[in-house]
């Protein structure tokens, strides 16, 4: 999860601090709320965002439904009532793989991975749509073993993009959950994804 605009300059320390102690009771409550374990969730924070890793015996389909959906509806009644440099906008992503831990905390290429996808252009463009608090980007591997997989997760709203951060080019899928809808989001010739103004979207 990373915190849109976080140093945004209308985002002073006192500022920066309430949004994160939010952050972390949206996350609390909403993790729980989807019958995962804070206890056993390895937790490290990022300064603008935090990496969540369940525990081994949970499900990942609970990491999408219902999880994102409690998220999404905590944001929307806090940011509801925030000023503007409180809102809390949030990127998340999601991937599956091996991690390694140690004194110092953890790493593995399934993490560098995620966060590749988490700092994709297309994510941070579909969070730029009006009223959006929460966009998904899911990896490939997530999309075929798990979303496509659980039919209930609505694999027909995400839209397939090609994602070049870094050293990484790989493909993923993006959606604004609880929209019921993919992003409104375009291959462009140069076969990057850009956003469609909302006077050029098909009815």
């Amino acid at each position: 999860m990373d915190i849109a605009g976080f140093g945004a300059p209308e985002r002073d320390d006192e500022v920066q601090l309430a949004v994160r102690e939010r952050l972390y009771e949206v996350l609390l409550e909403s993790w729980e709320g989807a019958g995962l374990s804070w206890g056993e969730a390895i937790r490290e924070d990022r300064g603008d965002g935090v990496l969540l890793i369940g525990g081994p015996q949970e499900s990942p389909g609970l990491l999408i439904d219902p999880l994102l959906d409690l998220i999404r509806a905590r944001l929307q009644r806090y940011n509801r009532l925030s000023s503007t440099a409180g809102r809390i906008r949030l990127r998340a992503a999601l991937h599956l793989g091996p991690v390694h831990q140690d004194d110092h905390g953890v790493v593995g290429t399934a993490i560098n991975h995620m966060f590749r996808l988490l700092n994709a252009p297309q994510l941070r463009e579909a969070l730029d749509e009006p009223n959006v608090d929460l966009a998904f980007i899911a990896s490939q591997q997530v999309y075929d073993s798990v979303i496509v997989t659980h039919g209930s997760l609505g694999p027909e709203n995400y839209l397939p993009v090609e994602c070049h951060v870094k050293e990484t080019a790989a493909p993923a899928w993006i959606t604004i959950p609880v929209r019921g809808r993919r992003p409104l989001i375009t291959h462009s010739r140069a076969g990057v994804a850009s956003v469609i103004p909302l006077d050029r979207r098909a009815d």
